[in-house]
């Protein structure tokens, strides 16, 4: 599940549009499931993300033309 705000600003022009924009968002995973048969160190690895929030900041500048 991912939930996320992004607020932009920006210019536009007769030519191009640029923005600034910065995208917070709360990534989580409920429920993983893995073909890790064999290496417990990587399926212990991916057991971990599972029931928890991770924040993520991701910065963006679109540029569109036409």
């Amino acid at each position: 599940m991912k939930l996320f705000v992004q607020p932009s600003f920006g210019l536009m022009f007769n030519v191009f549009d640029i923005a600034l924009s910065t995208r917070l968002c709360r990534l989580s995973f409920k429920s993983i499931e893995n073909n890790t048969y064999g290496n417990t160190y990587i399926n212990n690895e991916l057991n971990t993300l599972a029931n928890k929030n991770h924040l993520l900041l991701e910065p963006a500048i679109p540029i569109r033309g036409g």
